[in-house]
């Protein structure tokens, strides 16, 4: 466990976001680390502290094309299955970033 340093970022961000999220922030803004959230809210949060943030499916385009994924359509058939949801427009361009045709 890692407490915090900075006790007023902690509370602005409590303000703002559910604890998960504020301390997943706050972490990210003190390691000085990327922060890994689809949230749409926590995102925009995190942007303002300038925290560099990305997303599971930017990440799955950078493991598509370092080659650690094999489809990424089957990726989000996977991700579908579970309810994440995400503009088609989104996956189209996806795709197109990682040389797949869309089925």
């Amino acid at each position: 466990m890692r407490v915090i340093q900075n006790p007023a970022v902690v509370e602005s961000l409590r303000q703002e976001l559910d604890r998960g999220e504020w301390e997943a922030v706050a972490l990210a803004m003190e390691l000085q680390a990327p922060l890994l959230i689809d949230e749409v809210r926590g995102r925009r949060i995190a942007s303002l502290y300038r925290v560099p943030v990305r997303g599971a499916l930017g990440l799955l385009l950078e493991a598509r094309q370092a080659g650690y994924v094999a489809s990424l359509s089957e990726e989000f058939r996977k991700l579908a299955a579970e309810d994440f949801r995400v503009s088609a427009r989104l996956i189209q361009d996806l795709l197109r970033a990682a040389g797949e045709e869309q089925e």
